[in-house]
């Protein structure tokens, strides 16, 4: 997890947080971009957001979510 190669570049599996603790993001590098699946949460440690993303882009079917409950807020697809 959270590993670079001999370039500094991030690859595999990433975790970051918020100062209180609870996970703000996580996802795939590849070339030190975000690839594939991915999550991003808000700081209350919901989930806000989840989908792929190739080379920085979302693509296919993303999901958001309300910060104050689980429930689905919103649904897109990406070319």
């Amino acid at each position: 997890m959270n590993q670079r190669n001999e370039k500094g570049d991030r690859y595999g599996y990433w975790e970051y947080y918020y100062p209180n603790g609870n996970i703000s993001r996580k996802g795939y590098f590849v070339n030190d971009k975000f690839h594939g699946y991915c999550e991003d949460y808000f700081q209350n440690g919901r989930l806000y957001w989840k989908g792929h993303i190739i080379n920085e882009e979302r693509v296919g079917y993303c999901e958001w979510y309300s910060s104050r409950h689980d429930n689905l807020e919103e649904k897109e697809f990406y070319l």
